[in-house]
């Protein structure tokens, strides 16, 4: 008996994140979105060394957004993936520091003034 397999090749991006001084960035978060509604195709995480890999994409027009908290969000533009399957290298990426973060927060609780426990009552000073 003979088992027949179809394998369908499609289309493959890579790239890296880096700093702006050349280190590399990982956790950045890869966003592959449809160009047409910016629906959420696929995404990953870049890796240790700030390279990430997107496979098994079908043909179609996308936006690949690459961001990490504290730093500015960037997107490519508009790229087209044909029916030819294939790599796409999107080469190295900057991501610049975001410098509208906030330096410093202050958090501040207040306890009330009376709090009833079972057997007695604390007054908090």
């Amino acid at each position: 008996m003979a088992l027949g397999v179809q394998l369908h090749a499609q289309n493959r991006i890579i790239g890296t994140v880096v700093t702006a001084d050349g280190t590399p960035l990982p956790y950045a978060n890869v966003l592959l979105l449809s160009a047409a509604d910016s629906s959420l195709v696929k995404g990953q995480v870049s890796g240790e060394e700030g390279a990430y890999r997107l496979d098994g994409l079908p043909a179609g027009e996308y936006v690949l957004a690459i961001d990490l908290i504290g730093f500015e969000e960037v997107r490519y533009p508009p790229l087209t993936l044909d029916g030819n399957p294939g790599t796409q290298q999107m080469g190295t990426r900057t991501l610049r520091e975001n410098s509208a973060q906030l330096s410093e927060v202050e958090v501040v609780a207040k306890k009330p003034l009376f709090e009833a426990k079972v057997d007695h009552l604390v007054v908090n000073v």
